[in-house]
């Protein structure tokens, strides 16, 4: 019963400008999402304990795990299909950098998804 409710979301994302960007520069990763699902109607999350009716919460998180800092964070509303943007700030600092993108599940354990965003941060140009 429960197994057919399991999500099955699948995730794509792209940077707006590219891999490689400025320091300190505003970016915005977009990202798809599409979902395996029987019908339109969302199915409520089995949660026996909960008072009400259950519904998922999906977010989407860009972190930079080395310096342990969040960059963005947004709520998504996935029924069948979903495509969002999130907007962050580049590292100031110039030279490779790794972020993660983060895309989590506050009613399923197990579905939760990890992705990397690879940067080539350049140093930003003097404005004059």
């Amino acid at each position: 019963w429960n197994a057919r409710r399991y999500p099955d979301v699948q995730l794509s994302f792209e940077l707006s400008s590219g891999p490689e960007v400025m320091a300190g520069e505003q970016v915005a990763v977009v990202v798809a999402l599409e979902r395996e699902q029987d019908g339109t109607e969302q199915p409520a999350t089995h949660a026996p304990r909960f008072p009400g009716r259950k519904d998922e919460g999906w977010w989407l998180v860009v972190g930079d795990p080395k310096a342990n800092s969040l960059l963005a964070i947004k709520r998504v509303n996935l029924g069948k299909a979903a495509k969002t943007k999130l907007d962050f700030a580049v590292p100031t600092s110039p030279g490779k950098h790794t972020l993660t993108l983060y895309f989590m599940c506050d009613s399923w354990m197990g579905c939760d998804q990890e992705y990397e965003i690879e940067l080539k941060v350049t140093e930003a140009m003097d404005a004059e």
